[in-house]
């Protein structure tokens, strides 16, 4: 639903792009996961979409379509994508670590970028809108790149060595956060 209580749809070619409800994320405070993982009574099914349908979605469709959907979405759809990213983060794997990543995600369209900051801090993570100049990782790559990415498609080794994904800062870290953060549509880890 956008402001004004209207539902926000669209359609890229062939392929459906995943209704989103409110999906900004903050310019300056963070977004924690509900422990439960479960959606909040308010939110309507626009905004709970089942992040094992979403990367089916992204798996089947071509590069073509994932960048004509990000042009027509790409503030729905990256906001969707970082105000979930807490939920997907392995709290037993993160409890010790402590760390500030910049995602930097560039077009479609052409001269877009759009930053985000990603702060994990013993299990838990926070995410808001920006820069981070004080970042210990930064990744840049291309928004149809990130959303492979983020739904499992493909991973940061191979995009990294096939020079799509470039990754600054501390390296080490950087091999560790893939086994921090699930990719959408993989399950939850139960204790």
């Amino acid at each position: 639903m956008d402001t004004a209580g209207r539902s926000v749809s669209a359609t890229s070619g062939d392929a459906s792009v995943p209704d989103f409800e409110d999906a900004s994320v903050p310019d300056s405070q963070g977004v924690s996961a509900h422990e439960s993982g479960e959606a909040s009574p308010d939110q309507d099914a626009a905004s709970v979409t089942d992040p094992r349908a979403f990367a089916a979605l992204i798996a089947d469709a071509s590069d073509e379509q994932l960048e004509q959907g990000v042009r027509a979405n790409r503030d729905l759809m990256l906001g969707e994508i970082f105000k979930r990213m807490p939920e997907h983060v392995d709290a037993e794997a993160a409890r010790t670590v402590s760390a500030v990543i910049e995602w930097e995600i560039g077009g479609p369209p052409e001269g877009t970028t759009d930053h985000f900051r990603v702060a994990i801090e013993r299990g838990a993570c926070t995410v808001s809108k920006g820069p981070a100049p004080e970042a210990d990782v930064r990744y840049r790559l291309g928004a149809v790149d990130f959303l492979k990415l983020v739904a499992g498609v493909t991973t940061g080794p191979k995009l990294f060595l096939v020079g799509r994904l470039r990754i600054r800062g501390d390296l080490v870290m950087a091999a560790r956060i893939p086994g921090l953060l699930r990719p959408a549509g993989t399950p939850r880890r139960t204790a």
